[in-house]
């Protein structure tokens, strides 16, 4: 988006703008979030309904442009594919999410005979499993992924032993766990003082006083290289 400042601005105005057309139309969708510029709705009122819906929204900003992909059984947002699971018990849905992977994600995944920390290839393998804990709501799906998981990591160098041995610690019953809303933690840490920058001049005296000592040329090291840190 350019500048740090957009997605903020971008997110401010289409709040404004969604509450204008929520709050005027005469049937609205029983769910409705937005991350961006992409939206999820559950909509209960028909087919037609829906067209008018939309050509109500796209009537609200000329700058803005709304489309739509719709479906009874399911749909992709984000990361994620939304499907409806029949219960057995009753005529009732419940609403299920499964990983979402786009054609064109190749999954190359930092390799293992690269250039990078242990911690870093410890990153690769857990993270990616606790995201495929995340975005399925089934385990069947979620094991499924792991095992998809594991043949990627093999291609990208990973050793089978050191794989197993991290994502041993990933489960299923720690999803709700892991999708739960932690609140922040206090922190206790004080803030560090500001580092006082040298002058060019103190620099310059430094350099012309102490010219060959080795003593002082330990200082000069410690002065110029606090000053570069500090830039």
């Amino acid at each position: 988006m350019g500048s740090k400042l957009a997605p903020a601005y971008a997110n401010t105005f289409m709040g404004k703008l969604e509450n204008a057309i929520l709050s005027m139309a005469p049937l609205k969708p029983t769910y409705y979030r937005r991350f961006i510029d992409d939206i999820f709705m559950l909509w209960p009122h028909g087919e037609t309904e829906l067209n008018n819906f939309m050509c109500q929204m796209n009537k609200a900003n000329s700058s803005i442009v709304f489309t739509h992909e719709r479906s009874q059984s399911e749909i992709v947002f984000l990361d994620v594919t939304v499907y409806k699971q029949n219960t057995t018990a009753s005529k009732n849905s419940k609403l299920q999410v499964k990983t979402h992977i786009k054609p064109t994600n190749k999954q190359l995944y930092v390799h293992q005979q690269s250039y990078h920390s242990p911690g870093t290839n410890k990153g690769v393998i857990i993270g990616e499993a606790i995201r495929y804990l995340r975005t399925n709501s089934e385990s069947s799906n979620f094991h499924s992924m792991m095992l998809h998981h594991k043949r990627n990591l093999a291609r990208r160098g990973y050793p089978k032993a050191i794989v197993n041995k991290h994502l041993r610690r990933i489960k299923f019953n720690m999803r709700a766990t892991v999708m739960a809303t932690h609140p922040p933690r206090a922190t206790t840490q004080t803030a560090e003082p500001p580092t006082a920058l040298p002058s060019s001049e103190e620099l310059d005296d430094c350099t012309r006083s102490n010219s060959g000592n080795t003593k002082s040329d330990r200082n000069r090291n410690k002065l110029v290289s606090s000053y570069l840190q500090a830039q």
